[in-house]
């Protein structure tokens, strides 16, 4: 993983992001869409609810209820209900003329009897979206007359299966973002695969987790994308001392990079000035011997330094490294003050140094306490400003 060439030169992003904003706007759940479709039936469906209703009485007249009320409310469709309906008045007809079962009795005639062709259109429409493991319910449901797929997906939502399938549905909601239908996430789902597929990533982040986190922190394909090209490339392209300095200030190994720079709880921008960070950090290790804190390489790169810009500073720094050096009575200066001077965007540094300078200086011309013979070499002097002869 150390280096990964990412060319995605061909792929439509005005296609993903109409893709990204269809999906990530607010949508009508699957219920309020049934609800829409069953309005115009609903005289029909409560036509058949009075008829089926003026032969039972109990439990079956509960079921006539909870039908009539879920096409309302979009649990059921239409003809789904009206074809539970429909076995309801034959069974309460049955009994009205003298039929033996009791009319709190639920029917187990052949008219229960599960469609074969449509259990196994319902089975692969499961298996689209990833929940196989609840193909256990779909008889039950078809023996209460449920076949439409929408009306299935939303007998199924509150099981522990499905909502661990779409788990970030639940993170987005927290968030005050909208919830992704099952289609809408599926999508998404294809278009990260994808993007990730074409940068030459998916065989490491080919998991549902990640898709749950991208999904959760509402990341665009395209966002997907500039986390690969603008912010892990950076490091995984770079130099030794750049991953070195990545370990150093931010505790992330070589490994562990490419999951720290999709990770979406950290934004973009704060991974793009992390990655420069490093790479203005390594210029100081090398060029100035100075190890930065995350905080000092941060600022640098906010100002807009670069890695270039940072060693000819650091380079200035260490030929002055005597004058950072404190003598007695005089303050250190912190690495701030260090940085603002050696990059000359803090004045007051900067002058704080020149002082130090002057006074040194004097000192030496004088004969001070900053004046001594090092005895390197006959004659060499140490004045906290460089060596003399």
């Amino acid at each position: 993983m150390s280096n990964v060439n990412i060319d995605l030169s061909n792929l439509d992003f005005d296609a993903l992001e109409a893709s990204v904003r269809k999906a990530a706007a607010p949508t009508k759940t699957p219920a309020e869409i049934l609800a829409e479709q069953n309005a115009a039936r609903l005289e029909e469906v409560a036509g058949a609810a009075d008829v089926a209703g003026s032969f039972v009485t109990g439990t079956l007249q509960d079921e006539v209820d909870a039908l009539l009320e879920g096409v309302r409310t979009g649990i059921y469709s239409a003809d789904d209900a009206l074809g539970r309906l429909s076995q309801i008045e034959a069974f309460g007809r049955s009994d009205y003329t003298g039929g033996n079962q009791d009319d709190n009795q639920d029917t187990n005639t052949d008219t229960d009897a599960v469609d074969e062709n449509a259990w196994a259109k319902l089975k692969s429409y499961l298996s689209d979206y990833g929940l196989s493991n609840l193909e256990g319910m779909l008889t039950d449901l078809m023996a209460k007359g449920i076949t439409d797929s929408t009306a299935v997906l939303f007998e199924l939502r509150n099981t522990p299966e499905f909502k661990k399938r779409f788990a970030a549905n639940e993170a987005r909601r927290a968030a005050g973002l909208p919830m992704l239908t099952p289609a809408s996430y599926v999508e998404m789902e294809n278009t990260y695969r994808e993007v990730l597929r074409r940068g030459g990533m998916l065989e490491y982040f080919n998991s549902q987790d990640v898709f749950e986190k991208l999904l959760a922190g509402d990341v665009s394909p395209a966002e997907l994308y500039d986390r690969m090209t603008n912010a892990y490339n950076v490091v995984a392209e770079a130099d030794a001392g750049t991953k070195a300095q990545m370990s150093e200030l931010y505790k992330v190994e070589g490994k562990d990079l490419a999951a720290y720079f999709l990770d979406p709880k950290t934004s973009v921008s704060v991974l793009k000035r992390r990655a420069e960070a490093a790479k203005i950090a390594a210029a100081g290790k090398e060029q100035g011997g100075m190890q930065l804190t995350a905080t000092g390489a941060e600022d640098l790169a906010a100002r807009g330094y670069t890695a270039t810009q940072a060693a000819t500073a650091f380079g200035g720094l260490t030929q002055q490294a005597g004058l950072y050096q404190e003598m007695t009575g005089e303050q250190a200066f912190t690495e701030q003050e260090r940085l603002g001077a050696a990059f000359g965007y803090d004045p007051l540094a900067s002058q704080k140094l020149e002082q130090r300078k002057q006074r040194r200086l004097a000192e030496f011309r004088g004969g001070g306490q900053f004046a001594r013979t090092t005895g390197a070499t006959s004659g060499t002097i140490e004045t906290g400003l460089g060596t003399a002869q």
